[in-house]
């Protein structure tokens, strides 16, 4: 006794569009539940040090740099020029657009902020 009418070419392709569907629905759910997200990564090191000079027509700022993964005078390239006015002599923290700081490279410094100085006010 046969239940199905359906001939065997058509119950085949019946099963394989399901499992497509349940495949892809499944898929779906299961990347809603990782929260995955295509994500742009930047490399970025952030110093601490005491501006030495500032060369306000090539916007080259020499830094005493403390922080231990760049440490020694260095060079940097301001992006800002406004940021920089005043700086000379003045503890500050930046961020370069590196994870690291190799000797005699210039890297761009952005997000500069002035630091206090202790005992100072």
């Amino acid at each position: 006794m046969v239940f199905n009418n359906k001939k065997p070419t058509e119950a085949g392709e019946m099963k394989k569009k399901y499992f497509l569907i349940t495949f892809v629905l499944t898929i779906l759910l299961i990347a809603s539940f990782l929260n995955i997200y295509p994500v742009i990564a930047s490399d970025e090191l952030f110093l601490v040090g005491i501006v030495k000079n500032i060369d306000y027509i090539t916007g080259i700022v020499t830094v005493d740099i403390k922080t231990e993964s760049c440490k020694g005078i260095r060079n940097f390239k301001a992006l800002d020029l406004a940021e920089i006015e005043g700086l000379k002599d003045k503890k500050i923290s930046f961020f370069i657009d590196s994870s690291i700081c190799q000797n005699g490279k210039i890297y761009k410094m952005y997000r500069i902020t002035l630091l206090r100085q202790r005992g100072k006010m």
